[in-house]
C-alpha cells in the first residue's frame, strides 16, 4: 500500500506535465496515423490495379488472387443427377488449430 500511495503522489505531481505533453503530441499522432492510413490505401489500390506483388523498401505488398468457392449444397444436388462430376472433387484432411483464449 505504501508503494501505491507513493506512486500516486509522484504521478499527481507530474500529471499536469503529462497532460500538456499529451495535448501537444496527440494531434501530431492523429495526423500521422491518418497519413499512414491514406498511404496504405493508395498502395493497396495500386497493387490491385497492377495485379502483382511489388517490393518497396522494407515492405512488400503481396497481391493474392481471390479465392474460388463452390456452393457445396448445390454441387451435391447437381452430382445426384450427374455423378461423373464427383471425380473432380477433392477434399483435404481435417485439421485442428489451437488458439489462446483471452
Amino acid at each position: 500500500m505504501d508503494y501505491v500511495a507513493k506512486r500516486a503522489k509522484i504521478l499527481k505531481q507530474d500529471q499536469a506535465d503529462l497532460d500538456a505533453l499529451k495535448a501537444e503530441y496527440d494531434p501530431l499522432f492523429e495526423t500521422t496515423n491518418d497519413n499512414i492510413a491514406v498511404q496504405d490505401m493508395e498502395i493497396k489500390n495500386d497493387v490491385l490495379m497492377c495485379a502483382e506483388s511489388i517490393q518497396g523498401g522494407i515492405y512488400r505488398p503481396v497481391h493474392t488472387q481471390g479465392r474460388i468457392a463452390w456452393d457445396n449444397d448445390r454441387m451435391n444436388y447437381y452430382a445426384e443427377s450427374r455423378p461423373d462430376i464427383l471425380q473432380f472433387r477433392n477434399q483435404g484432411q481435417a485439421s485442428v488449430t489451437l488458439r489462446v483464449v483471452k
